[in-house]
C-alpha cells in the first residue's frame, strides 16, 4: 500500500476528535457523513408569508421534493404545538393552514418529509412567521413616476379594498391632489395623480378604504415619501 493510499485510508477512519473532560470521543467517518448528508439535503427557505385567514406560504431557493410531508406549528409565547393542514405544494413552495393562530403572535413551523431535488435523504426545515394584529397595515414602499404622474404603493401585509381613495398632501399638511386608481391587488395599489408633484419635495400619501385581510374594519393609512424616481 502506498503512502498516499495509507494516508487516505487513515483520514477516512477518523474525521473528528472531541476532547470531553479527561477523555476523548472519536467520531467515525460514517457518523460525520450522515450529518453532512442530512444538512445538505435540507432546502433553504427564501420567504415565509402569512397570507391571512390562517394561511402561510413558504417559498424555497431551488427545487424541492416531498414525501409524506407534515407541518407542525409552535406558538412561541406558550410553547403549544399545533398540526397544520397542507393546502398545496409544488417544486418550490408549500402552503399550509391552521385555525389556531392568534393575531400579534410569533410562530415557529417545522416541515418534515422534504429535501432538495437531487438529494438522497428526506429531512426537515424550520422557519418563523408573525401573525399581524388585526388592524395592522404597514406601507412598505411608495414609488413616484414623474413622467406618468403615477404612484405605486406596496404593503407588507395582505390587504382588502372597498372604494379606495388616494390623496396627496404636502409637508405642511395642505391637500395637493388625488389619484385615480389604475390597478390594485392584495399587496399593492397604483394610481395616476391629477397633477404633477414638485420633484424632490416631501409629501404624504393617504389611502382610505383599506384593511388588513384578517381585519373587519376599513380604515385610513398614510406614509411620507419624496417625489423622486
Amino acid at each position: 500500500m502506498t503512502r498516499a493510499k495509507l494516508a487516505k485510508r487513515l483520514l477516512s477512519l477518523v474525521l473528528a476528535v472531541t476532547v470531553v473532560g479527561a477523555g476523548i470521543t472519536v467520531y467515525s467517518n460514517q457518523n460525520v457523513k450522515d450529518e453532512v448528508y442530512a444538512a445538505s439535503a435540507a432546502p433553504e427557505i427564501e420567504k415565509t408569508e402569512y397570507e391571512g385567514k390562517g394561511k402561510v406560504d413558504v417559498e424555497f431557493y431551488g427545487k424541492v421534493k416531498f414525501y409524506k410531508a407534515k407541518v407542525s406549528v409552535k406558538k412561541l409565547s406558550t410553547g403549544k404545538v399545533y398540526s397544520a393542514d397542507i393546502l398545496k405544494k409544488d417544486s418550490d413552495d408549500i402552503e399550509f393552514k391552521s385555525p389556531s393562530y392568534t393575531a400579534g403572535c410569533k410562530y415557529k413551523y417545522t416541515i418534515s418529509g422534504i429535501k432538495k431535488s437531487g438529494a438522497d435523504t428526506y429531512t426537515s426545515v424550520t422557519g418563523y412567521f408573525t401573525v399581524p394584529k388585526a388592524s395592522s397595515i404597514k406601507i412598505e414602499e411608495i414609488e413616484y413616476d414623474a413622467e406618468d404622474r403615477e404612484l405605486s404603493v406596496d404593503f407588507e401585509t395582505k390587504v382588502s379594498w372597498r372604494n379606495p381613495v388616494v390623496k396627496v398632501y404636502n409637508a405642511s399638511g395642505t391637500y395637493i391632489c388625488s389619484g385615480r386608481v389604475l390597478e390594485k391587488d392584495s399587496d399593492s395599489i397604483e394610481v395616476r395623480l391629477s397633477r404633477e408633484l414638485a420633484y424632490g419635495k416631501k409629501y404624504k400619501c393617504k389611502i382610505t378604504g383599506i384593511k388588513a385581510k384578517s381585519a373587519s374594519t376599513y380604515r385610513t393609512v398614510s406614509k411620507v415619501f419624496y417625489a423622486v424616481d
